[in-house]
């Protein structure tokens, strides 16, 4: 219990800290009154499947890391490594499979039903809690990203961190904030709120990183967000009514 008060209070305090910043240099005005209802109770849903999936996802865990794969050569080999070079190569691997498994979604009709809700966003712009709109079965995936921490025996604490982490990336990257210069500099390497925005004009997946960009330079994926016209670009599914099915991600 005291880890998911732990976790609503990250999502939420870290929320609420970046949509000060938010609010100061907006991209684009948004009718917070209009949408706060709507998009809290998207999160509330969301978060509770997050709540289900932390104990379902427990064994699938521990059984990945088991001990007979920990044991073959090359794991072996890396678990010998420095625990900041462990953590290194577990943030780029978790982000690559994060990158595989979210342009899977785009790519085939039948995952793309996972993902659907998230990109039901039919408002123009995105803001920090409208990124939080995620159907249970998505969340089943994506908890497959992060396989690699426990795998190379990434500790305990140290996880708290890379969860703190993971959750404020989530809310940063859904950010209503004005583009700036030094965000076209951060974008070479890390994800930003005008990068992701891009995503959600392509359902066909561009701009699909969590985290680090360059995945999709190397991959044929990226879309500079300089040449988006945001008057002119379809924003989220066109109205498309939300169902229970689409919640689910059925």
């Amino acid at each position: 219990m005291t880890d998911l008060v732990i976790n609503w209070s990250i999502i939420f305090i870290s929320g609420a800290i970046l949509w000060i910043w938010e609010i100061q240099t907006p991209l684009s005005r948004i009718e917070y009154k209009a949408r706060f209802l709507k998009d809290f109770g998207s999160a509330v849903i969301s978060i509770g499947f997050t709540t289900v999936l932390i104990y379902l996802f427990a064994p699938v865990i521990k059984l990945i890391a088991s001990p007979l794969i920990q044991e073959s050569l090359i794991f072996i080999w890396i678990l010998s490594l420095p625990l900041w070079l462990r953590l290194i190569i577990a943030y780029l691997v978790s982000d690559l499979t994060y990158y595989v498994i979210h342009r899977a979604m785009h790519s085939y009709q039948f995952l793309w039903l996972t993902h659907h809700w998230h990109h039901s966003i039919e408002s123009l712009p995105l803001w920090w809690l409208s990124g939080q709109r995620t159907s249970f079965t998505s969340q089943f995936l994506f908890k497959f990203v992060f396989i690699w921490f426990p795998l190379l025996s990434i500790p305990p604490e140290v996880m708290i961190f890379v969860m703190l982490h993971h959750t404020v990336n989530l809310n940063w990257i859904h950010l209503n904030l004005k583009r700036n210069s030094w965000m076209r500099i951060v974008e070479w390497v890390y994800n930003t709120p005008n990068f992701h925005a891009v995503h959600h004009y392509y359902p066909d997946g561009k701009n699909l990183c969590a985290m680090f960009t360059f995945f999709d330079r190397i991959f044929g994926t990226y879309v500079d967000p300089d040449i988006i016209d945001h008057s002119q670009e379809q924003f989220g599914l066109d109205g498309e009514p939300v169902t229970v099915k689409m919640i689910v991600g059925i």
